[in-house]
């Protein structure tokens, strides 16, 4: 998990969302409902694979917008956090 705007990596395993993940490594992204329905959290993923923790869809390997607090990485992912 790389945050680039930050300028930090961090090994996540598990079922964390990508805003538990940013949390835990010290980081303080913007956020509001926790829950997917204000995007309050909406970044850019730059490279890697999410899935939508509500709508079960896989997002694609390049870039696009997505929600910290409903997406899940498989594997390596990059986000401007």
């Amino acid at each position: 998990m790389t945050f680039t705007n930050s300028d930090v990596q961090v090994s996540s395993e598990g079922d964390a969302n990508l805003l538990e993940i940013a949390e835990a490594a010290g980081l303080t992204p913007q956020y509001g409902c926790r829950m997917g329905i204000c995007h309050q959290c909406s970044c850019r993923k730059t490279s890697g694979t999410v899935i939508n923790r509500l709508t079960g869809e896989v997002s694609g390997p390049g870039e696009e917008n997505v929600q910290l607090c409903i997406s899940v990485p498989q594997g390596p992912v990059s986000v401007d956090v």
